[in-house]
């Protein structure tokens, strides 16, 4: 059955387990494996490629795929950091017996394998969510300075890897050159309380703006001049990329796979993290320079349909899928062949 956006509808089982870390998933997992009998098992991120990895040999689906969207660091706390680094030996090990893995971006490839390449490793990118897109109407034409002044936004998590805390020290300097200026922090997380704190202490409450969880966060994008992401980690910026397609200039942090999305002086600009200064100079080059950041915010629209598309995600994903269902069905056809020769002798 299709939906209005003429896709197909896929119906979504819910476990019912309370506790999604609790071991004991794997088993109800694979029973429910077993009675669906899938051809192919695609799991993403550490704990799922752990349980569904052990849940998919168990109930002997063909073939079994590991994704990794971040980087082995990106959990937000030590203590989270930590549990993960004590699960990487198991993660490795099923790795080694799935059938391929594959990377949300360059850059998360080589944080999980280095510069290792084998035929079962594969990069494929997240796609920007193309729904949610239509259902706010693109971005109307305005002048990048408006009779209100300029609006920068930023979405992400409230948590310590997206650094909001540079962000804000940045605009002390950009409120000095540009006075009619606002920043909106769209999202919700652990760090919200903080992050309201400091922005009374720095007495930029008129400045900065907590918009809060938007379910559609292309209706915010589309009012802002500028996107700005000062992450230290990131795996690629899903957020980026929605803002690029909504044709807004981005200024970012050349960390992780955000160079693989941004092209430093074509679609924005990049800065070094951790480094408030230069993210300010980044953010009101690109305000004073209307025609300049226009041009930006174009090319990057033009990035984000064709590179990042869920047509090219999609499109990857189904010719992965037939390689390795395919190359498992022969095997097991070979294997049958052989079984029969033997038993003829």
């Amino acid at each position: 059955m299709k939906n209005e956006f003429g896709k197909l509808n896929v119906p979504i089982h819910n476990l019912e387990v309370k506790w999604q870390k609790n071991p004991l998933i794997i088993l109800k997992l694979a029973r429910f494996l077993r009675k669906r009998r899938p051809h192919i098992i695609q799991t993403y991120c550490l704990n799922t490629n752990i349980f569904g990895g052990i849940s998919g040999k168990l109930a002997k689906i063909p073939v079994i795929i590991h994704t990794e969207l971040t980087k082995r660091d990106q959990a937000p706390t030590i203590m989270r950091r930590l549990r993960d680094h004590l699960l990487f030996p198991v993660n490795a090990i099923l790795n080694h017996f799935s059938d391929s893995r594959v990377f949300g971006s360059k850059a998360v490839k080589e944080n999980w394998v280095g510069r290792r390449n084998s035929d079962k490793y594969r990069i494929i990118n997240p796609p920007f969510n193309y729904e949610k897109y239509i259902q706010s109407n693109e971005r109307k034409e305005k002048s990048s300075k408006s009779c209100n002044g300029f609006k920068i936004g930023i979405v992400a998590r409230l948590s310590v890897e997206k650094c909001h805390k540079d962000l804000i020290d940045a605009m002390l300097k950009v409120k000095r050159n540009i006075p009619k200026v606002k920043l909106l922090i769209i999202g919700t997380g652990p760090l919200e309380e903080q992050l309201r704190n400091y922005v009374r202490q720095l007495n930029l409450e008129d400045l900065v703006i907590f918009i809060g969880h938007k379910k559609n966060v292309f209706v915010e994008l589309r009012t802002l001049d500028l996107f700005v992401l000062p992450s230290r980690s990131e795996g690629l910026g899903i957020a980026i990329i929605e803002a690029m397609a909504m044709g807004l200039p981005v200024v970012a942090t050349n960390e992780g796979g955000i160079p693989e999305v941004v092209e430093d002086g074509i679609t924005g600009s990049l800065v070094p993290s951790k480094n408030p200064a230069l993210l300010a100079d980044a953010i009101i080059n690109l305000l004073l320079n209307p025609e300049k950041s226009k041009q930006m915010g174009e090319r990057g629209r033009e990035r984000a349909f064709k590179r990042f598309h869920p047509k090219q995600f999609a499109g990857k994903h189904e010719k992965l899928y037939k390689e390795l269902y395919t190359k498992k069905l022969n095997k097991i056809r070979f294997r049958y062949k052989n079984r029969l020769r033997i038993n003829n002798c």
